[in-house]
């Protein structure tokens, strides 16, 4: 135990000058997000069809689990809004059949194409910009960029486009607290690795589909 101990302490003290750093890091990179614009077809509110299909998106970042989790919420996200949105399974069964497995290979078939095979108008593509987590102890950064297009399986024209930028970082002032968070934030991930879950970003995925799909059409 103590060696336990002595190890986070060491680790806190080389976090502390870390974290210093990584917020003068993080507060010019948050300053310097320009605001983007969302875009919403005066068409999209013609649209009858409820039915909607969330295409796998783009992931630039390192964690291979974002996908799943942002997509996820979308989805979620989309039935709030009154939508029917096909299952990420059933989309992902029928996009094998016409040789896709992941959203580097959807450029290469038209919308209507895979509107048609898919049986839905609306098709949502998505690009995780950023997803990460870093715990540096007096700083634990959770932050999630997702940016959405809908395009309309008819004509292929862009119904929607949105972005949104999901914060959840937390800021410890005192040896104590920092100690606490770390050890806490190493539990909650290896709970969320064991139980495929996604137990650690959810605020910070939550906030940022909230913003992506801010304008989004109610139904």
């Amino acid at each position: 135990m103590e060696k336990l101990n002595f190890m986070l302490g060491r680790m806190l003290s080389i976090a502390d000058k870390i974290s210093k750093l990584a917020f003068c890091i993080l507060f010019l990179s948050c300053s310097s997000i320009g605001k983007r614009d969302y875009i919403v077809s005066e068409k999209f509110s013609s649209i009858s069809e409820v039915s909607v299909a969330v295409l796998p998106f783009d992931n630039e970042s390192v964690d291979l689990d974002a996908e799943k989790y942002m997509r996820e919420e979308v989805i979620k996200r989309l039935v709030q809004y009154g939508y029917s949105p096909l299952t990420a399974d059933s989309v992902d069964e029928k996009l094998k059949e016409i040789g896709v497995s992941d959203a580097g290979q959807l450029a290469a078939f038209k919308p209507k194409d895979i509107a048609s095979k898919l049986s839905c108008r609306i098709l949502i593509y998505g690009n995780i910009e950023n997803y990460v987590f870093q715990n540096l102890g007096f700083i634990v950064r959770k932050k999630a960029d997702l940016y959405l297009k809908a395009i309309d399986g008819v004509d292929e024209s862009v119904i929607y486009e949105g972005f949104g930028s999901g914060d959840d970082s937390k800021f410890y002032l005192n040896k104590k607290e920092a100690k606490e968070a770390f050890i806490v934030n190493t539990g909650i991930k290896l709970a969320s690795n064991i139980s495929n879950r996604n137990l650690l970003m959810s605020e910070a995925v939550r906030k940022a589909v909230d913003k992506a799909l801010k304008k989004f059409p109610r139904k």
